[in-house]
């Protein structure tokens, strides 16, 4: 039984072997280290399998070499996967594609040496199994080939130790390097100083040697692989990602460092422009980017010209920071679109501005038309309230010369015999013409363009006059009160404009009651506070209010009565423009006006006019 105990101690290792090869492509099968670590672990459990039927004691020599041909496709090819490893590791996976053609070939050659008894050879058959020499020629050179690849393996796990800043980077490699010395410096000493002095009985603790580097190189990646992205490895694929271009300057400003994004961007060479100038590169008129750098101030996208190796001059937005006493690093970004895209901004608000000027001063030519067709219109509403007024003044003005003429045929009958009688007709006939001429005085005035002139009125007796005016063109059936119930009256005003408020107020007020009604004018005097709400600032004010019995308005109408040609009225009775113009003249008055009205319930005007 104890002849097989290393027989049992080689299936136990490849158990392992390949146990642990499951677990490390388990734990993250996309991770290239991982795969590439399995590969090992595998080549170990092959060559473990082997060796069990090698060291059984009955078998045959032919046996042997065969078991030990199968065995030779795993120990052959550890040096070579485990320089493979290594360079994944450290992050030199682009000299892969160089070293794997090589390293395939030898092992090739190697392989085809030992199944032609050309590089394992004189067996010798003891009491635990056959025990081989290596060839003089063939052993020498594949003890160096192993041992180089190897060396050249932990050179770069140390080199990479060194140089990295991960730590857990540092911790897996320092794993890496003890557990792969430590199996080298161990299978020397069994594999080669034993056997070359004659010590074959010394039992091939070759198995237990591997598995610990193979236990070490499964653990690390294993443990620290949990965290598929570390912060270096995040590091690089960031950067290596990025869109925009990084270049990383040294303190003299030469360029150290260039991302993927610069070399394609900028059409540079990543090996051909490290350690060059900076300088050279970018067109600094006054150099004041630069030195705004070497002062270790904060550049942020400040536009530039970035002169590529191949001549072309491309624009760019440059950002620059320094690196803690390390140098500098700077994020370019391709500007060309956003030039050409300020060129067409700039061009088309150039053109717009021509579009504008011109378009303003059409709209200036067209606000003096209608400036001058607004004038010509408010006369001509003037004057079709005069017209609609004189049906009622002719009556009265028909009326007032019937009694001057009644009393002068009295006068000439009596022909002077009672002088108490003719002074009695006389003073008669000058009140009717004195009425008469107020009346046509106030016609004249109402109707003559003038120049609106400001002045400090008293509001109660303008009312009182054009109420006057109203009791004798307005229809009989109508019914003007006045209720000047206001303290103070006295506003800033020009009076005949106010007498056209009234009049325009009259005139539709006629319109909505054909059947006769009651025309009310009242005044009362308010006071305005803080009220953000209200469309008045805050003070007193007189407020004129005008009412009808007519037919009223509806919502809709109310909301539009004060625009310009808008009239409820049918075609041709009417312009649309007289409580446009009233609604003009309250504002030039500094006031406000507002309505309410329903169908069937008459009309309420309020007017507010700034007390003095």
């Amino acid at each position: 039984m104890s002849a097989y105990i290393f027989s049992y101690i080689h299936f136990l290792s490849a158990i392992l072997f390949f146990i642990l090869a499951l677990v490390t492509i388990y734990q993250n099968h996309r991770a290239l280290i991982n795969r590439v670590c399995c590969i090992i672990l595998i080549s170990f459990g092959i060559w473990s399998s082997g060796q069990i039927f090698v060291h059984m004691p009955e078998i045959s020599y032919a046996g042997a070499r065969l078991a030990e041909n199968i065995s030779a496709l795993g120990w052959i090819n550890f040096s070579g996967i485990f320089l493979i490893f290594c360079l994944v590791f450290t992050e030199k996976r682009r000299y892969i594609k160089f070293v794997i053609v090589p390293i395939m070939l030898i092992q090739s050659i190697f392989l085809f040496a030992q199944w032609n008894d050309l590089l394992h050879l004189n067996s010798t058959h003891i009491r635990y199994g056959w025990v081989g020499k290596m060839h003089e020629i063939t052993g020498v050179l594949f003890l160096l080939y192993y041992s180089t690849l190897v060396f050249i393996g932990l050179l770069l796990l140390y080199r990479y130790r060194a140089s990295t800043n991960d730590l857990m980077k540092k911790r897996q490699a320092t794993i890496f390097i003890i557990s792969a010395v430590t199996a080298l410096i161990l299978s020397t000493i069994t594999n080669v100083l034993l056997p070359r002095m004659n010590l074959h009985a010394f039992p091939p603790f070759g198995d237990v040697i591997t598995l610990f580097w193979a236990s070490g190189v499964a653990y690390a990646t294993v443990k620290y692989s949990f965290l598929s992205i570390t912060p270096t490895t995040a590091v690089d694929s960031i950067v290596e990602s990025m869109a925009d271009c990084l270049i990383l300057l040294s303190t003299d400003l030469k360029i150290a460092f260039i991302n993927r994004a610069t070399e394609e961007t900028l059409h540079l060479n990543k090996d051909d422009i490290q350690g060059k100038d900076f300088a050279t590169f970018i067109y600094d008129k006054n150099n004041t980017l630069l030195s705004k750098i070497v002062k270790l101030e904060t550049v942020r996208n400040q536009q530039t010209n970035f002169k590529t190796p191949i001549g072309i001059t491309m624009p760019v937005n440059l950002s620059c920071a320094p690196i803690a006493g390390a140098g500098f690093a700077c994020i370019i970004r391709d500007a060309t679109s956003q030039v050409q895209y300020q060129e067409v901004l700039e061009s088309t608000v150039r053109q717009r501005t021509k579009d504008l000027q011109k378009s303003n001063e059409d709209l200036k030519n067209h606000i003096e038309e209608l400036n001058t067709t607004k004038a010509q219109l408010s006369q001509a509403q003037k004057l079709e309230s005069i017209g609609q007024l004189a049906g009622g003044v002719a009556h009265d003005f028909n009326n007032m010369l019937s009694v001057v003429s009644g009393f002068s045929q009295l006068i000439i009958k009596d022909n002077g015999k009672d002088k108490e009688k003719i002074n009695g007709y006389v003073e008669r006939i000058i009140e009717i013409t004195t009425r008469s001429s107020q009346l046509v005085s106030h016609l004249m005035d109402f109707a003559r363009k003038k120049k609106m002139e400001m002045s400090q009125i008293s509001f109660h007796p303008l009312v009182q006059k054009t109420s006057e005016i109203l009791s004798h063109t307005l229809s009989s059936s109508i019914s003007i009160i006045t209720k000047l119930n206001a303290e103070k009256d006295t506003i800033k005003g020009e009076p005949s404009q106010l007498q056209n408020v009234i009049l325009n107020m009259a005139i539709n007020a006629r319109d909505a009651m054909p059947k006769g009604g009651v025309f009310t004018l009242c005044t009362q005097s308010v006071a305005v506070g803080d009220n953000r709400d209200s469309m008045l600032k805050k003070g007193e004010y007189l407020k004129f209010i005008i009412t009808d019995t007519g037919t009223g308005m509806d919502e809709e109408t109310c909301k539009r009565i004060f625009e310009p040609f808008f009239t409820t009225k049918d075609p041709g009775k009417g312009t649309g423009l007289g409580l446009s113009s009233v609604y003009g003249i309250i504002k030039q008055h500094n006031g406000y006006i507002d309505v309410k009205s329903e169908k069937g319930k008459g009309t309420e005007f309020y007017i507010y006019f700034p007390l003095l």
